[in-house]
């Protein structure tokens, strides 16, 4: 079965139509309900969410932060109505009318009912400030960012990059170079690229003043949404001091990640390590050349895995030795999660009929990209 890339803008959907047909009947748990469904729709938009927030004397369920610009910033108000259209409650009315700085934060309204047409005007004439949807303007709202999401990702120039750092991960875990070799800007795509495939969400910062952390990753799970910051030290000649420890673990404390790494490709020296302190040992781990290419050697092998299964899920409607489409794509989704499958390697009744698929998880164990290769051919399947 192909991967559908809208696969998970639809789940939120999905749960946004729940959450609409039963908000009555969710009542105090509503905030609990709304909080992994807002992570996700946030996270498109590069925004973390935290709950439970004061602002001006005001208390507010969720409060979303931009996690590259931290002065981008949106409080989140639940307006919930039995009436056959909402209003906007009183004090988004008096909303920024006396900002005083350009980093005051917006208003997000979820509402149950669409909007009075005049209340909506009202809205729309500060929408710079306050923005109010209800179910279906939130789920316009999520596939929106879903979307240029999506685009950036599949861009021309992001997609030349991601081949390339593919390669250079290749020839790194095969020893074919060194990482001295690399650059640092490109040590810093590299890493990029190799957690994006290790199934974790990453940006990379800009190259001057990112803030002291060059990659934001993301940690989707089913029920959190976790960032955590990456600091990397490419220098040739010197190890990572006490001063980029102390300044990597200020801005991850400052900005409220879940931990940060340090990686330095010259290694760590005792003042660094002595820096971090016993209470932030769990909080900032440490990585040196050794790390990153053991690091980069388990990306590879995911990456062949997944191109084998590419490889094979291209070819499975001709049928492998009596295999129906149907029991391919069960071992494909067994061999693309990992699951390389005592079941293949035992029992007659497999061993006499379908010893061809127990050839290919054998390859792929082997990780061996020209056997993968021969063996389609040889079944007349490229």
């Amino acid at each position: 079965m192909a991967n559908n890339p809208y696969f998970e803008i639809e789940q939120v959907e999905k749960y946004l139509d729940y959450l609409g047909r039963n908000t009555a009947d969710l009542g105090k748990t509503i905030e609990s309900n709304f909080f992994p469904m807002l992570q996700r729709v946030f996270f498109f938009r590069a925004y973390e969410v935290r709950q439970k927030v004061e602002f001006e004397g005001r208390s507010f369920p969720f409060d979303c932060i931009d996690v590259l610009n931290r002065r981008g910033r949106i409080l989140v108000h639940f307006s919930f109505t039995q009436a056959s259209a909402a209003t906007l409650p009183g004090f988004a009315l008096e909303w920024g009318s006396e900002r005083v700085s350009p980093d005051y934060p917006s208003l997000l309204i979820i509402q149950n009912r669409p909007m009075f047409p005049e209340v909506n005007r009202i809205a729309n004439s500060r929408r710079h400030l306050i923005s109010a949807l209800d179910f279906e303007g939130l789920k316009t709202y999520a596939r929106e960012g879903f979307e240029k999401h999506l685009e950036r990702q599949s861009s021309t120039s992001a997609q030349i990059v991601q081949e390339f750092m593919e390669r250079l991960a290749i020839e790194l875990a095969r020893s074919k170079m060194s990482l001295a070799e690399v650059e640092w800007r490109d040590l810093e795509r590299l890493l990029g690229v190799i957690f994006s495939g290790l199934g974790y969400r990453c940006i990379t910062t800009p190259p001057a003043k990112d803030g002291g952390r060059d990659l934001i990753i993301c940690d989707i799970s089913n029920d959190d949404v976790a960032w955590y910051n990456i600091e990397i030290k490419h220098w040739r000649d010197r190890k990572a001091d006490a001063r980029s420890v102390e300044y990597c673990l200020e801005t991850a404390l400052r900005e409220g990640r879940r931990g940060a790494l340090l990686l330095s490709s010259g290694g760590l020296g005792e003042a660094a390590i002595t820096a971090r302190t016993e209470v932030y040992r769990d909080y900032l781990r440490f990585g040196d050349e050794a790390k990153i290419l053991t690091t980069c050697r388990h990306f590879v092998t995911r990456w062949r895995r997944r191109q084998a299964c590419d490889n094979l899920r291209d070819h499975r409607s001709d049928g492998i030795s009596g295999c129906s489409s149907r029991r391919i794509s069960s071992y494909l989704n067994d061999l693309e999660s990992g699951m390389i499958t005592k079941r293949l390697m035992r029992g007659p009744e497999l061993q006499n009929q379908h010893g061809a698929m127990r050839h290919l998880a054998r390859c792929i164990l082997l990780r061996s990209a020209d056997s993968i290769s021969f063996w389609l051919t040889s079944f007349r399947l490229t």
